[in-house]
């Protein structure tokens, strides 16, 4: 046999080897383990302990009601009852005594911090999840273009192989079957490297504040009782049809599932965790931040509260 014909059987061999290596490398869908996943998987974003949070009191007479509706627009009044200062405003706007009107202002901004220490808690913890499941789909992204890449040298490989095999073998018989054998796995690397099936990962999630929003169920009081309650009143959202809860769960039900949500996918976004891909991890950390923004956006009503109550004093 000539040297040459032995040096391309050789070579062939080698290719043919290095594609199925690739092919076996790549085709598999196992789940990543590594230090870099058990520390992204693991939930530091949640706080070590747990809140305290005051009783909101929302019950007020309806002469406390008549004076505060007068002197407020119909979006601080709504901000003003859901966090629980109707009464102590009452209190401040009436007092007759500067002792009295003091005590009573105290006690607002005191309820006013509070609600604002617990937004910014709350979207600070939000964040650190979108962030902390981005870093996990950039990862499990990374190890996926690497195997498009190999995919991707191994078909240019192959199609060498099959094209040097064509000028120097002779057989007819034979140049069908590398041609036919070699097709065929050229056309699996391509499909492989349209539409790689990628790696995966395994994530366990107890504290799932996506889950409240989508179930609206807080009875784990996971968000703050004034949060929760803003959330869900319809007057602070654009439309004021609906709660800034329900125009949420709208949008990620369009955009999130494209209009379609099987049993399986809420399952995994909504209970306690699962197997995740990497665009799946994109998904929920795109989620993440959509809730972080709305609970960012109580703030510009939280503004326009202050700023009212400081101008009751001016006011006739």
């Amino acid at each position: 046999m000539p040297s040459k014909t032995i040096t391309f059987y050789k070579f062939s061999f080698n290719a043919v080897t290095f594609v199925m290596i690739v092919l076996l490398c790549t085709s598999c869908s196992s789940i990543v383990k590594s230090s870099k996943t058990a520390t992204l998987t693991t939930d530091y974003c949640r706080p070590n302990f747990s809140y305290q949070y005051p009783e909101i009191v929302t019950t007020f007479s309806n002469h406390e009601d008549s004076t505060l509706i007068k002197k407020f627009p119909e979006q601080d009044y709504a901000l003003s009852k859901n966090i629980g200062i109707l009464s102590l405003l009452s209190q401040y706007v009436n007092a007759k005594d500067p002792l009295k009107k003091l005590i009573a202002k105290q006690k607002v901004s005191d309820q006013l911090m509070i609600t604002n220490s617990g937004i910014n808690a709350m979207a600070a913890e939000l964040d650190c999840n979108g962030e902390r499941i981005q870093q996990l789909s950039n990862y499990l992204g990374d190890i996926n273009n690497k195997n498009i890449r190999k995919l991707t040298v191994g078909s240019i490989i192959l199609g060498a192989a099959i094209a040097v095999s064509s000028s120097l073998i002779n057989n007819n018989n034979t140049n069908k079957a590398i041609n036919i054998g070699g097709g065929a796995a050229g056309a699996a690397l391509g499909l492989l490297t349209l539409n790689p099936k990628g790696r995966k990962v395994q994530m366990d999630i107890q504290r799932n504040l996506l889950r409240n929003i989508w179930n609206n169920d807080n009875s784990d009081k996971a968000f703050p009782p004034d949060l929760w309650n803003i959330l869900n009143e319809k007057s602070f959202s654009n439309s004021g049809n609906k709660s800034m809860r329900e125009t949420l769960k709208e949008r990620w039900q369009l955009y999130a599932f494209n209009g379609q949500s099987d049993a399986e996918t809420l399952k995994l976004f909504f209970g306690n965790g699962g197997t995740f891909r990497a665009d799946d991890l994109q998904t929920m950390s795109n989620m993440y931040n959509e809730l972080q923004a709305s609970v960012r956006s109580v703030q510009q009503n939280m503004q326009s509260l202050m700023l009212k109550i400081n101008t009751l004093n001016t006011e006739n």
